[in-house]
């Protein structure tokens, strides 16, 4: 998992199986009010990070993970992690 800074935007990327698309932290933050946190997941889990992948590239435990995935999911109306990527998958690019 890579990212780098641009302004106050975070842009999380992530070797994936097939090209699914970056999204930037605070775009994310702003259309669903999630905290910095919980954009930097949902933007690893829809470039096809798992949720281990995340927590061992936070250096946080799968549950501090799975805590902040409760959160993403409460915010986003999701109620399975497919269905969140499904969500974040459809919104507009850049």
């Amino acid at each position: 998992m890579g990212g780098w800074a641009q302004g106050a935007s975070l842009i999380v990327t992530v070797g994936t199986r097939h090209a699914a698309p970056s999204l930037e932290i605070d775009r994310l933050a702003a259309w669903f009010g999630l905290t910095p946190g919980e954009g930097r997941l949902a933007a690893a889990l829809a470039a096809d990070a798992s949720l281990q992948d995340y927590a061992r590239a936070r250096n946080v435990t799968v549950n501090a993970a799975r805590f902040l995935l409760k959160g993403v999911y409460r915010k986003t109306g999701a109620a399975s992690q497919a269905q969140l990527i499904s969500i974040l998958r459809r919104l507009p690019p850049g």
